[in-house]
């Protein structure tokens, strides 16, 4: 029996360490303190994105992201990342530090309304209601919202695209 649960420790002791190195990839590749590297090469549009972002918010700037789900990295990347805010990120997390989901459910509509809404006016007022400088169409929210090339110069007709890389296009919204 001694032996028994020995053998069981020692097995189960092993599957940290495999599942370290699977997980790691087998710890290929040039070891970085850079979180963001991986994107680089995964996809430079969106990493230009993150990088060209990084440089020009200012202080005051809101970035609209389309809303995310927990715990998937390619969600609300950008605002995490640059800490430029945006209207709404994870909601589970946001609702669990709000105490309630209130301000979730308020907020929800308005992005997709942003994402969806075929009235120009509609899309610039609510920009404004949440102060918004920047509007994100990544690989997230153009498949979250059936978002194509007609939608995109859409944008472009009443926003300023401040960056554009293969499909990831930054709009800036103008100040009022």
């Amino acid at each position: 029996a001694v032996w028994f649960s020995a053998s069981l420790l020692c097995i189960c002791l092993y599957y940290p360490f495999a599942a370290a190195y699977t997980k790691a990839g087998g710890y290929r590749g040039e070891p970085t303190l850079d979180g963001t590297a991986f994107l680089r090469a995964q996809s430079p549009a969106e990493h230009g994105a993150f990088v060209w972002l990084n440089e020009h918010a200012e202080a005051n700037d809101v970035l609209v992201e389309a809303v995310g789900e927990e715990y998937v990295a390619a969600h609300n990347r950008l605002s995490s990342w640059t800490g430029v805010p945006t209207i709404l990120g994870w909601p589970g997390h946001e609702a669990q530090w709000r105490g309630d989901d209130r301000e979730v459910l308020r907020r929800t509509p308005d992005v997709e309304t942003i994402y969806t809404s075929a009235d120009q006016d509609e899309i610039v007022a609510t920009l404004r209601k949440y102060g918004a400088t920047y509007l994100y169409v990544g690989p997230h929210e153009r498949k979250k919202h059936g978002i194509g090339e007609a939608r995109l110069a859409w944008y472009a007709s009443f926003l300023e695209v401040a960056y554009s890389q293969d499909g990831v296009t930054l709009y800036r919204v103008a100040r009022v």
